[in-house]
């Protein structure tokens, strides 16, 4: 997007991801780094068994931040899901309530859509709904959230509006 970031605080929310088994796990690694040096002077050999479980704590702190992803986000189109929308209307509605700000959620569907996905396929449908995804998300501020609500129905969550 062309816009430049926003400097609110709704903007630093979302671009803050949440503290996830990922982002816990870091300080964890780093605080093992003493323990590596310790290792490598007493024997190159204990390197992969310590090396193994380092590597077991990242993968799975990977696995469940792609999780994280997927429970929040459509798969189609990549834009956040119905769920994602009601978490972020939330905390949009308590800062608009602390800061007298606005909220506006807009609600879009696309007419005649179940004509082309039974003319035309359903590979059809679903690349007219990506690029309908694709132009929305491009059309709003940074700190605005597009969500797929399921089908052809989109929402525009706009604060500050």
């Amino acid at each position: 997007m062309t816009s430049p970031p926003a400097s609110s605080s709704a903007a630093a929310r979302r671009s803050t991801p949440a503290r996830s088994y990922a982002t816990a796990a870091w300080p964890f690694v780093l605080a093992l780094s003493p323990v590596v040096v310790v290792v490598t002077k007493a024997s190159w050999g204990l390197i992969p068994l310590l090396l193994l479980p380092l590597f077991l704590v990242y993968k799975t702190a990977s696995i469940s931040r792609e999780k994280e992803h997927e429970a929040t986000h459509d798969a189609l189109t990549g834009l956040a899901n119905r769920k994602r929308l009601i978490e972020q209307m939330s905390l949009a509605g308590e800062e608009a309530e602390r800061t007298g700000g606005a909220v506006a959620l807009c609600l879009l569907d696309l007419d005649r859509f179940k004509e082309i996905n039974d003319t035309l396929g359903h590979h059809t449908g679903d690349r007219l709904l990506e690029i309908a995804a694709n132009r929305l998300a491009r059309a709003v501020r940074p700190e605005d959230t597009v969500a797929r609500l399921g089908g052809d129905e989109f929402a525009i969550l706009l604060e500050g509006a």
